[in-house]
């Protein structure tokens, strides 16, 4: 029996042997080919872009010191696509660039336009508030030699003052309604009368920053008790005999509390334009107030016995220079 048993075993081999290289040689199904063809990951140095499927656009922000003439973009796309400029090629974004994105079956395409953004720089030192503290010069003649003589002008009495002040200036870190910041002050005229020229004054303006330096140009209003500097009365002798006498003096028109009689004040608009520069924690500025100051006017003039007499009151240009000193407190 036994030989009996190996035919029968080798006999099955032999028509097995047939099927199994048939199995061996059968094709072998493959998967179709992915046309995925999307950008998923968009990355410059540690700026992540924006994807928007919608538009196919990528919007990447940088700082604003940053050099886009050489960026380095790293890509990721669907897998087994690919994509073109590739992934670490460096690129000049001064001007947007279109990557395409290729699938893995090799026809299927998607075109992404990328765009780098600059955030804007910050403006150092633009806002803060800075203490002043300046000398400040009036002088009938700091625009001619002879500005109120008999025949009159615009322009104030025959003053020559020095003064003294000092102001807190806060500026704002943008524009308010085209203004750049505020300031409160105090002002002491003419340190030869103790009881009169203590002036303060609020004031509102705006700058312009021309990088090496700035312009500020600004507006606001003065009260308190003007100086008797201001107060002036000037004799001339004519040679017809006659002889001419005027004082000069500002008009009050206002209350100072505790100080005087009523009306021992006075309020004025004054304009204001100066130049200055900041660095670091300090500020140096110079400049000119120009206040307008309404003076009384009393001319009298004899001649043979004769008086005339002339009472007039207008506004009149009191102009000063100042220089001030700054140091920013916040």
């Amino acid at each position: 029996m036994k030989p009996l048993n190996q035919i029968f075993l080798f006999s099955f081999l032999v028509a097995m042997w047939p099927l199994n290289a048939l199995a061996q040689c059968s094709p072998t199904v493959s998967e179709p080919f992915s046309p995925a063809n999307a950008i998923t990951s968009f990355v410059i140095g540690s700026s992540i872009g924006t994807i928007d499927e919608t538009n196919h656009t990528i919007a990447v922000t940088v700082p604003p010191d940053t050099d886009v003439t050489t960026l380095i973009p790293t890509i990721e796309v669907s897998e087994n696509a690919t994509v073109d400029p590739a992934s670490g090629a460096i690129k000049d974004f001064t001007a947007p660039i279109t990557y395409t994105v290729t699938a893995q079956d090799g026809t299927t395409r998607q075109a992404y336009v990328v765009t780098v953004i600059k955030l804007p720089k910050k403006e150092k030192g633009r806002s803060g508030t800075y203490l002043k503290f300046g000398l400040a010069h009036w002088q009938k003649n700091i625009f001619s030699q002879d500005l109120t003589q008999w025949q009159g002008n615009i322009f104030g009495s025959d003053y020559n003052l020095t003064s003294l002040n000092i102001e807190i200036e806060t500026y704002f870190k943008k524009n308010h309604v085209l203004l750049s910041g505020w300031s409160i002050g105090y002002r002491k005229d003419d340190m030869k009368h103790i009881d009169t020229g203590h002036m303060f004054n609020g004031k509102i303006f705006r700058n312009f920053n021309l990088k090496l330096f700035e312009i500020k140009a600004g507006g606001g209003i003065e009260w308190g008790m003007p100086s008797l500097g201001f107060d002036k009365t000037i004799f001339n002798y004519g040679r017809n005999g006659s002889i001419r006498y005027r004082h000069t003096y500002p008009e009050k028109n206002s209350n100072v509390p505790g100080v005087g009689t009523t009306h021992d004040g006075a309020y004025y608009p004054f304009v204001e334009l100066s130049v200055l520069k900041k660095h670091r924690t300090f500020l140096v500025e110079g400049g000119m107030r120009i206040n307008v100051i309404r003076f009384g006017v009393d001319n009298y003039e004899i001649i043979n016995d004769r008086i005339k007499y002339d009472f007039s009151n207008k506004p009149m240009m009191a102009p000063y220079l100042f220089l001030n000193m700054g140091i920013k407190i916040s």
